[in-house]
């Protein structure tokens, strides 16, 4: 097919061009092969140049982002987001804004990166690349809202660094001080992830098990597929 010759072949230009052999591993949860570089060239909407730029930058953030401290992830990982399986198999991350514990920019963010490093090996346990998002706005308030900067951050590193992972982002019972946060947010949001964006009361009942279950932060820990390919530090 034409897409997969497409995909090849970006794959095959983006491995030379940072010296990879083919389909190589940039680390241990990414490789540039053609499931990854199709990703990127439906991000750029089929546009090789616009996807070729986009998977490098891609390739140079995580070889000078990774390794993870693992110090902070401890500090920063409570419950206020995590990566559970749903019903059906599908990846769930969920999001819980009033459990915020440190207020810390760069924490956060890095927290998030670790969060979609967590999905991703979750999908390689599934038939599916991508996974949905549910915002739990229960307890939203702005004590515990993230600061414009750490939006603006987190919503660049998902779009940037993640393309075409996010299924649909379910933001259940959304107040008010969301959503005048989201108008300013709302200018920085690729019109294809916009399209992904449901508001609504209640979370799909196939992610109750996930969404409702109580998190353990030592099991959670324990369970992370990540140390073994050397995520973190």
């Amino acid at each position: 097919m034409e897409s997969t010759a497409a995909a090849a072949k970006l794959a095959a230009r983006v491995c030379e061009e940072v010296g990879l052999e083919k389909n190589g591993f940039v680390d241990g949860n990414f490789s540039v092969d053609e499931a990854c570089a199709d990703r990127y060239l439906r991000a750029r909407q089929q546009d090789a140049t616009k996807a070729q730029k986009m998977l490098l930058e891609t390739v140079m953030w995580r070889r000078n982002y990774f390794p993870l401290n693992h110090e902070t992830l401890e500090k920063e990982t409570n419950g206020k987001t995590y990566v559970a399986l749903g019903d059906d198999d599908q990846v769930v991350v969920v999001m819980r804004n009033r459990l915020e514990n440190t207020r810390d920019h760069d924490g956060n963010v890095m927290h998030l990166v670790y969060q979609m490093e967590r999905a991703v090996a979750a999908t390689k346990q599934t038939d599916l690349e991508s996974w949905n998002l549910v915002i739990d706005f229960e307890g939203y308030s702005i004590s515990n809202a993230p600061p414009f900067k750490t939006s603006k951050a987190t919503l660049a590193v998902m779009q940037n660094h993640y393309p075409e992972r996010l299924r649909k982002a379910y933001l259940v019972k959304a107040p008010l001080l969301f959503r005048i946060a989201f108008r300013a947010i709302s200018p920085f949001i690729d019109p294809k992830t916009r399209e992904k964006l449901v508001f609504c009361e209640t979370a799909p009942s196939v992610f109750d098990a996930c969404f409702n279950a109580p998190f353990d932060a030592e099991k959670y820990f324990a369970q992370d597929p990540l140390l073994a390919v050397g995520i973190k530090k």
